[in-house]
């Protein structure tokens, strides 16, 4: 999979550079032709900042194939973002967007309730829920309408119960890959214990980013599954 940023000189579009370079993967594409760009059927939502573009890229490395998905950082964070769904489905003029990928945070919310505000803020827009399917625990697959065009909006939310915490982020899967690609049994053990919040202890974990982003690289895709279970299933569905 390769990644298109639709504001090239975005700061999600640095950091998928940057991090390109360093990792040596090839998965941003930029300058796109019009008919490319028209031809451009999938699109990411980042909806919470960094490192989630990171992931992303690192992700789009494992998911073989020459499709083109375009990707962006919302102005609007979590289920909020949902709310710009309508200007991002006719952003790039000429192109049909048939599938939005929407990457949030569960933080310390319950997910039942994730999943009643996305739906509350997709039809509070405009937009008409025609099926809904639960995919996995974090991870719901909307069949929509709005204004004519029928879209599919895959929500994954980030977080693994397997971290013990009463919140739950994207760091979680980095902290678990640390654990478990890099086998760091004092994190293991701390991540079993409890986490009061999985940023915090990203935080801390600085010298060893790097590492952890490289292991998620040349990990296999089986390992990969394990530690972003959510993320592979549902961007498969847009391969």
């Amino acid at each position: 999979m390769r990644l298109y940023p639709l504001e090239p000189t975005s700061r999600l579009a640095l950091n998928i550079t940057r991090i390109s370079r360093k990792l040596h993967i090839d998965v941003l594409t930029t300058g796109l032709s019009e008919d490319q760009k028209r031809s451009l059927r999938s699109m990411i939502l980042v909806t919470d900042g960094t490192p989630d573009d990171i992931v992303a890229a690192i992700l789009a490395k494992h998911l073989d194939g020459e499709t083109i998905v375009a990707i962006a950082k919302t102005r609007r964070t979590r289920v909020e973002a949902l709310s710009l769904i309508p200007t991002y489905l006719t952003q790039i003029r000429g192109a049909r967007i048939e599938n939005l990928v929407a990457l949030m945070d569960q933080e310390d919310e319950e997910l039942s309730d994730i999943y009643k505000n996305a739906s509350a803020t997709l039809k509070g827009h405009g937009i008409t829920i025609e099926s809904q399917e639960r995919m996995d625990e974090r991870l719901r697959k909307y069949r929509c309408s709005h204004g004519g065009r029928e879209f599919t909006l895959i929500l994954i939310v980030n977080g693994l119960n397997v971290i013990k915490s009463n919140k739950h982020t994207i760091e979680d899967h980095l902290l678990y890959a640390a654990a478990r690609l890099l086998r760091l049994e004092e994190l293991r053990k701390m991540i079993e214990e409890g986490v009061d919040d999985p940023k915090d202890l990203w935080r801390t974990q600085k010298d060893r980013w790097e590492s952890v982003y490289q292991g998620i690289c040349d990990a296999s895709i089986d390992d990969v599954r394990e530690v972003f279970p959510q993320h592979i299933a549902g961007l498969k569905l847009i391969k």
